[in-house]
């Protein structure tokens, strides 16, 4: 999956980029802990994304021991053009079925994507 690189960027720092894009600033460990990324991994990857500039480290405001992580404009710029090409090569598949597989597999995923989603919790 690494060879799979959008600007110079892997999978696993993606799916960091990925997940604060749609969850916001966050927690270092937390976002660790819901990609299953270890912390020493985690770390390894948000060094490489604030030092091209793509995620900012900030200090967390109510907890000292706690590392906020965020996205730059660049990041988030580069987050979203690379999640508009998944859906754009998603919808290519898609746009092959016939109307009524469509509508099936949009409701199935409407289904999971709530299934999925946090108490409250919201997604880009």
């Amino acid at each position: 999956m690494d060879d799979q690189r959008c600007e110079g960027v892997g999978y696993e720092q993606m799916r960091v980029m990925q997940a604060l894009r749609c969850g916001g600033p966050a927690i270092m460990r937390e976002v660790g802990a819901i990609l299953a990324i270890t912390p020493r991994n985690m770390t390894a990857i948000v060094d490489s994304l604030q030092e091209t500039g793509l995620v900012v480290r900030r200090p967390h405001p109510g907890d000292r021991r706690a590392t906020l992580l965020e996205l730059t404009p660049a990041g988030d710029k580069l987050a979203g053009a690379a999640l508009a090409g998944q859906l754009a090569r998603m919808g290519k598949i898609f746009d092959e079925l016939p109307p009524g597989q469509q509508q099936e597999f949009y409701d199935a995923l409407i289904r999971l994507t709530e299934a999925m989603r946090p108490a409250g919790g919201e997604c880009c």
